[in-house]
């Protein structure tokens, strides 16, 4: 997994990931944190992502865009790729 950089267009805020790690600044690890383990949106409306772990890629991603608003965008790296989508698997990991 690669890394990537997602930031507000002043650039105080920010969440930056390496395969599953992630680091923040201090007031939005603070809301990434308070999200941990809830359904992340795929947009403002609609969809939302289930997380398939604590760690999981997609989630920190999504999560982030979340957290830091529309304004927010990829300033480094790609961004981590939906999975594909089966319904004989657990929900964990799938849109709802």
């Amino acid at each position: 997994m690669g890394t990537w950089r997602v930031e507000t267009p002043d650039g105080r805020r920010w969440v930056q990931a390496t395969g599953s790690a992630w680091t923040a600044d201090p007031e939005t690890e603070q809301d990434m944190k308070a999200m941990a383990g809830v359904p992340a949106p795929l947009a403002p409306m609609g969809e939302t992502y289930l997380p398939a772990s604590k760690a999981d890629p997609v989630w920190v991603y999504l999560a982030a865009r979340h957290c830091l608003g529309t304004g927010a965008g990829l300033t480094k790296g790609r961004p981590p790729e939906l999975p594909p989508a089966d319904p004989t698997t657990s929900p964990a990991g799938a849109v709802n």
